[in-house]
């Protein structure tokens, strides 16, 4: 299978009985149509001290939808089921050399993964809100992403989100956006392995994970936590 023509929402591709077909376009299939003959994406990568790879696993379904990648990063191995972001991580490296895009978001998944948290798309009433199972529910027009990490002596972890609503979205369903378009939250996994989340003001979006900490625990600065 090979890419004849892309266009906006379509992919004009040639199969190997040289039939012309025509496709919807998603990042995954113009990835492996247009840069490894309609085969199964496999590729080493290697940028200044980053070395990783990306394998395209087979699906039982045959399902593009369900698709997973094998992903590697400095020994590390992670499998992701986001098609769509893994595929065009791998293209800018193609065309660019850069692992930038791709260490972002192997690193992203790799802290969902240390949370042990699954990220449901949805709008339904419980958005914006981590269930005690480990779901997380997001809008479809929220985006979010892990400014820094902590694991604690007690077997705890802790990571600082910054959600950002989308500017075509003028209402605020769901509590967290009325101050600003941005979010701050901390979220957590404890050492009874239970799921906690707190929202903190949008102003806190560039202070530091202990400041966060402070402010909800009612702390002033030059305060201390003390972890019993």
């Amino acid at each position: 299978m090979k890419l004849l023509e892309e266009r906006d929402n379509t992919l004009l591709l040639i199969n190997d009985d040289g039939q012309v077909e025509l496709v919807k376009s998603d990042p995954c299939t113009l990835l492996r149509c247009k840069y490894f003959q309609g085969k199964r994406v496999r590729l080493p990568m290697v940028d200044g001290e980053n070395t990783g790879s990306i394998e395209e696993m087979e699906c039982d379904d045959n399902q593009e939808t369900n698709q997973k990648f094998l992903c590697t990063l400095d020994g590390q191995i992670l499998e992701i089921d986001d098609s769509c972001t893994i595929s065009e991580a791998v293209r800018s490296y193609i065309e660019t050399g850069s692992m930038k895009q791709y260490v972002s978001i192997f690193q992203f998944y790799m802290i969902l993964k240390m949370l042990d948290i699954k990220v449901e798309y949805t709008m339904d009433s419980r958005a914006m809100q981590l269930d005690r199972d480990g779901t997380l529910h997001i809008p479809p027009d929220v985006t979010f992403s892990f400014t820094e990490l902590q694991i604690c002596r007690d077997g705890s972890t802790v990571a600082k989100a910054v959600f950002r609503k989308n500017p075509s979205a003028n209402h605020d369903s769901y509590g967290v956006f009325r101050e600003s378009r941005t979010g701050v939250a901390l979220m957590g996994l404890d050492e009874a392995r239970q799921h906690w989340m707190h929202f903190l003001p949008p102003a806190y979006e560039t202070r530091s994970l202990q400041e966060c900490e402070l402010w909800l625990v009612g702390g002033k600065e030059g305060d201390e936590i003390v972890v019993g």
